[in-house]
């Protein structure tokens, strides 16, 4: 395993490890005056990286030399290089960059692997001079090349001499063909010096001070966010993050969420201020040389419903730029305790107006329909401050390269400005209504075709404010009638109080979630983070109306098209379950209304009952990797498993009458018939050419969790349909008659139970992940990216064959039956699939983690963690800037509650076994189960649970069989130690 993401470091030497670059200068200067030629610093600059050969063209270029034969500029190289070569003998300490040969020293403490990357071709000799040769494990010059920067040959080189892939390796440039060369080898990048000279480079830093080594190794960044208790904040601007920021900072409410892009726009700082409306898709047609049956005919992905955020600033007719001089501060934050996003920033204008500028905005989780965005400036003496805000008629979606979301009407209702918008592919209406006020009043728009346009200026004196203040209100089909969409989004605009309520009463809502669920962590501000940032995220993320789910982005981006996968039921699902029950239940009703076209799905693949799509929204499948996705047959057993979660923790009946059983029925059916008895198998069942939750083994036999879950999944539908028929025999019939159940239909799902194919090998003494894995081609994990899907990186047919893991999918087969197998073959098979395992999945992490808590693997447990709990704040993926990790950010939950808390729900009830990781002195999470409230918490000297309300409780508490009772909190008082491993 490996502990951190960046596992080499490449360096180039001008102007990174030492001022060599002041020397070639001085070689060129002397050069250009002995020919004659003009020669400025900023041309000294264009020459940074490259080869002396093509520095000399350039040279010859700026003064209008052509023509040239390659034997005078062959001279005229060795001519300056000589220059450079007496020059450098003159070197010593005080050329060396402060603070780097510290960091690279601490980097090879913690074996990190350094190279020295340079173009020249008397790097070899500099290092000598300055006798830090032995500082670096690999030395690749101009010697060794034979392109220069920006072609990526120097940094591939030194990668392969490292035997480090190009995925974890980390390049600190000063020069920007260094850096686009770092880019074109798929590497990570920091530069070294100023925004302005490396535009490009994803970070700049203008010294070595100050590097969080921690963050760095993690992140590729020499730092992270502050970690605060409430609040995620980015404290300085940097244009290249900017997208990343609009995810992580984004408010939503589960019907829409509004990303948190900078409200001014500025050239040259990419944007996406996107409202991605929930349930609200665009479709486009798929392409297919030869289609077969079962493949989808198109495509759809969720849409931006508006871009209406956009505010522009003038102070005496000055336009504010964050790019410009006069920025003097800036930070944005996203506040976990209100629910709100805020920003404020300082800006002095040219003829010396000192102007602050605070915003905050919301979308309000207590009426679903409305969002708001304040904008307040003041000012430090007598001026005229100007301000326009635009709702734009045609918002744009990444996923689309013409607006497919267009504004058929604009009008005017009882003073709020309305739209009619329409998703074109789709034909789904938007209702949309907006009031913008200045101070408080009404301000009049200039409605354009295209766009809405507010606009007003105030002369204010010393001290004086002008705030702008734009609520919104967005409804669509899902909510009601296409012909009553806009009285709809009027109606609602006109029932929700002023703005300051608004914010209060978002607020209030926050308060009252954080009392049921929040988990609190001492010894470790930036893990509190993390676990307060994925609470908040996955809680927002949840609609609670029925009709629409969460998806892998929730509504913070659009990357996985706001299609809903597996991870709702398995990873998502699991927090808001046990913190607040009855908010479960609306997600599982989105699946029973997509039931008809899982149906249909089934019948497209040639199979009986229902076949839940792998990603959609609409119940439509539009995966077109097939292998890898409609072979995903054990998303039909996460919907019956998280059926049979929610009815267990909240007693539901109601509900699994009313549409849990038949979900569970119609996907149990489907299974059946997909699979079949193998005589070579000795007459077991089998479900053949599969795909596991390791979407790197497409088309296998028996994959272990498959198989495993499908007998849950047979055996529990076999008792509910018993159940049902005994305790609901009306409604029962009723059912079997509408789909044509039959009790011969429930016994062979049992029969297929009892007689299950599951995978085992008697000489390792493991669970193989299926039939084929065992056979494969070995692989060396040294060689092959952590972290990243490599499907992109290796022909298919060659990732078949090799015994290599995407993300937990053995691993998850242990926690969710780890009852069924005894510890020692738990850790022989989580050795065996873990030490194969790239992680290229975000979901991969806290299984790992909460598996290697149960095996008291403490290094592993805490790592895995750590990687979940900081997959977005690190953005691990390096793909956050289209929004968070849904499915990670409930995971992160799972690792502390299931992993470090031990919980387990098994058939006897309850069961919890607190662990401390070394790095905490303490924690404790709240837990809702069977109606009954209950807090667990462990430090270094005891563990202790206490029922908070509800009717008593018997629990397996750390191994002992506890009664609970209000007012009487339990504490350990054997002698296991608290502490994990």
């Amino acid at each position: 395993m490996f502990k951190h993401h960046i596992r080499a470091v490449l360096f180039d030497l001008d102007g990174v490890v030492v001022r060599t670059d002041r020397f070639h200068e001085l070689g060129w200067v002397r050069l250009a005056e002995a020919h004659g030629w003009d020669f400025s610093a900023e041309l000294g600059h264009r020459l940074r990286g490259i080869s002396r050969l093509e520095s000399l063209d350039i040279i010859l270029g700026e003064n209008g030399l052509a023509g040239v034969s390659d034997a005078d500029r062959t001279a005229w190289a060795e001519e300056k290089n000589a220059y450079y070569r007496e020059a450098v003998q003159g070197i010593d300490e005080t050329d060396v960059l402060p603070g780097v040969l510290s960091f690279i020293r601490e980097l090879r403490e913690r074996d990190i692997k350094v190279a020295l990357c340079s173009a020249s071709k008397n790097a070899p000799e500099v290092l000598q001079l300055l006798k830090i040769t032995d500082l670096f494990d690999e030395v690749v010059c101009g010697l060794d090349i034979t392109r220069s920067k920006p072609d990526p040959q120097v940094f591939e080189m030194a990668a392969e001499r490292l035997g480090v892939p190009n995925f974890h390796c980390l390049v600190f440039e000063d020069a920007p063909s260094g850096v686009e060369a770092a880019r074109r080898a798929g590497m990570k990048c920091v530069g070294v010096g100023t925004a302005e000279g490396l535009p490009e480079a994803p970070v700049v830093i203008p010294n070595y001070a100050n590097i969080d080594i921690e963050a760095l190794l993690d992140s590729a960044r020499p730092f992270r966010p502050e970690p605060h208790g409430w609040r995620l904040v980015e404290d300085q601007f940097r244009p290249r993050r900017s997208l990343y920021w609009e995810s992580m900072l984004a408010v939503t409410n589960g019907v829409f969420g509004v990303r948190g892009n900078l409200e001014e726009s500025t050239p040259g700082v990419e944007s996406y201020p996107a409202t991605l409306v929930n349930g609200v898709v665009g479709y486009t047609d798929y392409q297919y040389m030869w289609k077969f049956p079962g493949f989808p005919d198109r495509g759809h992905c969720v849409r931006n419903g508006g871009e209406w955020t956009l505010v522009e600033l003038w102070v005496d007719e000055e336009r504010f730029d964050m790019a410009g001089p006069g920025l003097k501060s800036h930070r944005r934050w996203l506040d976990m305790k209100a629910g709100s996003m805020h920003r404020e920033f300082v800006w002095e204008t040219a003829t010396g107006v000192r102007v602050e500028v605070k915003t905050r905005r919301l979308a309000s989780m207590v009426r679903r329909e409305t969002a708001v965005l304040e904008y307040t400036v003041r000012v430090s003496q007598d001026c005229e401050v100007r301000l326009l805000t635009r709702t734009v008629g045609k918002p744009r979606s990444r996923h689309f390269k013409e607006a497919e979301v267009v504004c058929r009407e604009w009008g005017q209702r009882e003073g709020w400005t309305t739209g009619h918008f329409e998703s074109l592919t789709s034909g789904q209406g938007i209702g949309y209504a907006e009031q913008v006020t200045a101070n408080g009043e009404l301000v009049s728009p200039l409605v354009a075709k295209d766009e809405v346009r507010v606009e007003f200026s105030r002369a204010l004196k010393a001290g004086g404010s002008l705030r702008l203040g734009k609520r919104v209100a967005i409804v669509t089909e899902l909510e009601c009638p296409r012909a009553d969409l806009l009285t709809r989004a009027v109606n609602c605009a006109l029932t929700a109080p002023e703005i300051d309520w608004l914010f209060q009463e978002q607020a209030d809502f926050w308060e009252r979630y954080w009392e049921k669920a929040d988990i609190v962590i001492e010894g470790s501000a930036l893990d509190q983070l993390g676990v307060r940032l994925s609470l908040f995220h996955n809680r927002q993320s949840v609609p609670e109306d029925g009709v629409r789910s969460v998806s892998a982005n929730g509504q913070t981006g659009d990357n996985y098209g706001g299609h809903v996968f597996w991870d709702t039921e398995m990873y998502i699902i699991p927090p808001i379950l046990y913190s607040e029950p009855e908010r479960a239940r609306g997600m599982l009703e989105y699946r029973y209304g997509i039931l008809d076209k899982a149906r249909e799905q089934a019948r497209r693949m040639q199979g009986k009952g229902a076949l839940f799509s792998w990603n959609s929204i609409t119940g439509e499948e539009c995966a077109h990797v097939y292998e890898a996705s409609t072979a995903e047959y054990h998303l039909q057993s996460a919907v019956a498993w998280a059926v049979d979660r929610y009815v267990e923790a909240t007693g539901d009946l109601e509900f699994l009458y009313a549409m849990g059983a038949e979900m569970m029925f119609e996907t149990a059916r489907f299974l059946r018939d997909r699979g079949c008895f193998v005589p070579h198998k000795g007459d077991r069942f089998c479900l053949n050419v599969v795909c596991g939750p390791n979407e790197y083994s497409c088309g296998v036999d028996n994959n272990a969790y498959t198989n495993y879950l499908a007998q849950w999944h047979f055996r529990r539908a076999a008792e509910v349909f018993a159940d049902m028929e005994r305790q609901a025999p009306e409604r029962f019939r009723e059912l079997c008659a509408r789909i044509g159940l039959e009790a011969d239909e429930a016994d062979s799902w049992q029969d297929a139970a009892s007689r299950m194919y599951l995978p085992w090998d008697e000489a390792l003494g493991i669970v193989p992940q299926d039939d084929q894995f065992l056979g494969r081609d070995p692989v060396d994990m040294s060689k092959i990216p952590l972290h990243t899907d490599v499907r992109s990186l290796v022909h298919p047919l060659n990732l078949w064959r090799m015994q290599l893991i995407k993300q937990a999918d053995t691993v998850l087969l242990l926690f969710l039956f780890g009852d069924l197998f005894d510890r020692e073959t738990k850790r022989r098979t989580y050795e065996f699939h873990e030490a194969r395992t790239n992680h290229g999945s975000s979901l991969s992490g806290c299984i790992h983690s909460i598996v290697a808590a149960e095996l008291g693997l403490a290094e592993d447990a805490y790592h895995f963690f750590r990687e979940a709990a900081l997959m977005d704040i690190n953005d691990l993926k390096g793909n956050t800037d289209g929004g968070v990790h849904s499915a990670c950010l409930g995971g992160t939950w799972m690792a502390l509650v299931n992993g470090f808390g031990g919980m387990r729900e098994t058939a006897e009830g309850l069961s919890l076994d607190p662990a401390l990781p070394e790095a905490w002195s303490g924690y404790s999470f709240p837990l809702v189960w069977r109606g009954r409230r209950l807090r667990v918490s462990c430090d270094s000297e005891s563990r202790r649970v206490e029922l908070l309300s509800g009717d008593p409780l018997d629990i397996v508490f750390a191994s002992e069989e506890v009664s609970l009772k209000i007012g009487q909190p339990h504490e350990a008082t054997h002698a296991k130690a608290c502490a994990l491993g």
